[in-house]
């Protein structure tokens, strides 16, 4: 392997950025794109192709000297099943996968830590109880409504302040940027649904984050305001999100959900998700690391 280049490449990154910096790197071997959050303390694998033999393995080379300088325990990625045996032999384990996520093939979400503390999932016991609690649940194929008095729209950009205001209200801390000029920033791809309660205020929130290319989508960002929950506000938000994306022909919808959540996830399950995996310690969210839970359907 060609030493120059990597020390090159890693020495270049200086990510300045703490919510994310990304390079695109082309070498004889691969084309990949990577992510640095120091926030999250984490890499993330955006895009590869491997070229020859030695892709995987510069690849591998670059995550652990860039972990190593940055000090991020884990590296993560959405790769095609097909190179999970690749991915494997350079220390990543299969947490999870997405259904037909690149439309021909599921997506395997693996990973690699760096120390073992990273590695070690606090909440382990606490999370199979609600997967066990989970399995309970029965799906009716009940379509969600709203109380009366409360309306529902997709967000335009003047939402963007009440929407800042009550994700931060939620969370004590997020994996990326609530600020009003980033979420301005992500309404090209990104699908907001807001619900407004009768006096006008916006009590609710969720976003489906969209893959053209793909035809897959991210349902996340689920917010609600501490006395409004109870009221299925979530589920409705959830169920017309998930209408747009079948009117332009959309195939996958996922989320990556907070695994100590019960409700959050019984809204998926309700909704005719399954669950695929838990990525351990996955970002820093509500004050810090959590494991978050994958659960995804494919029409």
């Amino acid at each position: 392997m060609a030493c120059s280049w990597l020390s090159a490449v890693v020495d270049d990154f200086n990510p300045h950025n703490q919510w994310g910096t990304s390079r695109t790197i082309h070498l004889e071997s691969l084309n990949a794109e990577v992510e640095i959050s120091l926030y999250n303390k984490r890499l993330t694998i955006l895009n590869y192709s491997f070229l020859t033999n030695e892709g995987i393995l510069d690849l591998a080379d670059l995550i652990e000297n860039l972990c190593s300088k940055y000090d991020l325990g884990k590296a993560w990625g959405k790769i095609r099943r097909k190179d999970l045996e690749l991915y494997t032999s350079q220390g990543f384990t299969a947490e999870a996968y997405i259904d037909n996520f690149f439309i021909d093939e599921d997506a395997v979400i693996c990973a690699k830590y760096f120390g073992d503390q990273r590695k070690l999932s606090l909440t382990s016991q606490h999370n199979q109880e609600i997967l066990d609690r989970l399995d309970l649940i029965q799906i009716t194929g009940h379509t969600p409504e709203l109380p009366a008095g409360y309306s529902y729209r997709i967000a335009e950009a003047q939402d963007v302040e009440v929407l800042s205001s009550l994700l931060s209200q939620v969370f004590k801390t997020y994996p990326y940027p609530i600020d009003q000029t980033y979420l301005l920033s992500t309404l090209e791809h990104t699908v907001y649904g807001l619900v407004y309660n009768p006096e006008g205020a916006l009590v609710a929130a969720a976003s489906a984050e969209t893959n053209g290319e793909f035809k897959n989508a991210e349902m996340t960002d689920f917010a609600t305001s501490p006395d409004e929950r109870g009221k299925g506000l979530a589920p409705f938000i959830l169920y017309n999100l998930e209408k747009v994306l079948q009117e332009h022909e959309y195939r996958t919808a996922y989320t990556i959900a907070r695994s100590s959540s019960f409700s959050m996830n019984k809204v998926f399950k309700s909704a005719g998700y399954h669950y695929t995996g838990t990525l351990t310690n996955n970002c820093n969210i509500s004050g810090g690391f959590e494991d978050m839970n994958v659960w995804c359907k494919s029409h």
